[in-house]
């Protein structure tokens, strides 16, 4: 059995994929720079299973393969988690009737064909009690309503986090103001914060409950002033949000 988490058959441009052979499986992984000066070697496995391994240049390819070698278990380990995660997920067709996600709660997904009125995605109420996401839509194609909903889940984050981060700057009082903001699509992480003071969140957080949110935005806010993940860095969120530990677990357990 192979490891293979690089399945590209041809030539990658501008990536360096190395591999380690680790118990009979071939292990993949893209070799990145650092973000920071950070001298630490970063193992990172995201949900598509994919390894990116972030080295600084001191650090031979050789080396570096001899590293995530030493770390084959563990990858392997996490590897087969995310595995059996994703064997649970539902495939969305988006079509009426499946359930997609809204701060943390389920919602119905109602498509209405109007090839002359103006589209639209809405949160309302059935008939039935039931909370329904309504989509309107010129035609049923999946692919067209996947879009409208991104661009739906992209305007409710920037208004949501947005007022969140208002809302959260007590709790961070070396942040006087709020930070400038940007939502992405990201499905490999939650936020980021880069060394201008730009906080960055995935519109795919807006999905989570509020406290999955909150975790996040006290995230990026404590990077504000330690862009560094070391003792300092958590000293700040202990304060900013005790038992965020908790809450980063079970955030960290959602595979998109």
């Amino acid at each position: 059995m192979l490891l293979d988490l690089f399945p590209e058959k041809k030539p990658i441009r501008n990536k360096k994929i190395l591999t380690t052979l680790f118990n009979g499986e071939v292990i993949r992984f893209e070799r990145i720079k650092p973000r920071t000066r950070s001298q630490r070697v970063s193992i990172r496995i995201k949900s598509d299973c994919s390894i990116r391994v972030s080295a600084p240049a001191r650090l031979s390819d050789k080396e570096l393969i001899s590293l995530v070698y030493q770390k084959g278990a563990w990858i392997k380990k996490n590897v087969e988690t995310f595995r059996e995660q994703l064997k649970n997920i539902q495939v969305l067709n988006f079509e009426a009737g499946e359930k997609h996600p809204y701060m943390g709660e389920q919602y119905v997904l109602d498509v209405i064909i109007e090839p002359y009125s103006k589209e639209t995605v809405r949160i309302q109420t059935s008939d039935t009690g039931s909370r329904v996401i309504a989509v309107t839509a010129k035609t049923a194609e999946g692919q067209r309503v996947k879009r409208l909903l991104s661009i739906w889940y992209k305007q409710r984050a920037a208004d949501v986090f947005s007022q969140r981060i208002k809302d959260l700057l007590y709790r961070t009082p070396w942040v006087k103001l709020a930070p400038p903001l940007k939502i992405r699509e990201m499905r490999s992480r939650w936020g980021s914060c880069s060394s201008r003071g730009i906080v960055t969140l995935s519109s795919m957080l807006v999905k989570e409950d509020m406290e999955c949110i909150d975790y996040v935005i006290l995230h990026e806010l404590c990077h504000l002033a330690e862009l560094n993940h070391g003792p300092r860095f958590y000293n700040l969120m202990d304060q900013a949000m005790p038992g965020w530990k908790r809450i980063r677990a079970r955030l960290n357990k959602r595979v998109d």
